[in-house]
């Protein structure tokens, strides 16, 4: 079954095994266990698979979620790989009304050491809109970086969370920036 193959030897195996368990739709009452549990796989493509299975499941069936597993994938940004920690933040923004520790740890994206994470979590906290407006002065100190991107996309993220900053200039005119091969939300 996918449950043993995720305990399996093999890499390989584990991590086809998550990719399977992903794809159960409705999921299990116990996959959302075995998918946390596959964070914590010494293998990184085992903790990707995962990552992609918590995002299917946070975007269809986010009343899986307990407040213990949005915790346990809110510690899972702690995660040396920051190619696990940016795709971790999709299912994290789409668990913010599941409780106070996925918006919480969007809010610590933003600080990331990775630019993609914090990418990643301007964009997603963006689309959590006015929820998110704990990220405002984060997001505003991220409109004086020196990456083009991470602005443009902070100064979205900005209006989509208080529209009433369309008015502003500086946040506008950054939200207007065009930077060459980056991949932006839409205005």
């Amino acid at each position: 079954t996918a449950w043993s193959a995720l305990k399996a030897a093999d890499p390989a195996s584990r991590a086809g095994a998550a990719l399977v368990v992903a794809r159960m739709f409705p999921p299990p009452a116990e996959a959302l266990d075995a998918v946390l549990a596959a964070l914590k796989d010494t293998d990184i493509s085992v903790r990707l698979a995962a990552a992609d299975a918590l995002g299917n499941y946070a975007m269809s069936v986010p009343e899986l979620f307990s407040a213990t597993a949005v915790q346990e994938l809110a510690e899972a940004l702690k995660d040396k790989d920051h190619g696990l920690r940016a795709a971790l933040i999709f299912p994290l923004s789409r668990l913010v009304s599941r409780g106070g520790q996925a918006l919480a740890a969007l809010l610590g994206a933003l600080n990331d050491s990775d630019l993609d994470v914090k990418r990643s979590a301007a964009v997603a906290l963006g689309f959590v809109g006015p929820a998110a407006k704990e990220a405002l002065p984060v997001l505003r100190e991220q409109l004086k970086s020196r990456d083009c991107s991470l602005r443009v996309l902070s100064a979205r993220a900005i209006i989509f969370i208080d529209p009433a900053f369309k008015k502003n200039t500086i946040v506008s005119k950054a939200a207007e920036t065009k930077c060459t091969g980056v991949k932006t939300m839409p205005a």
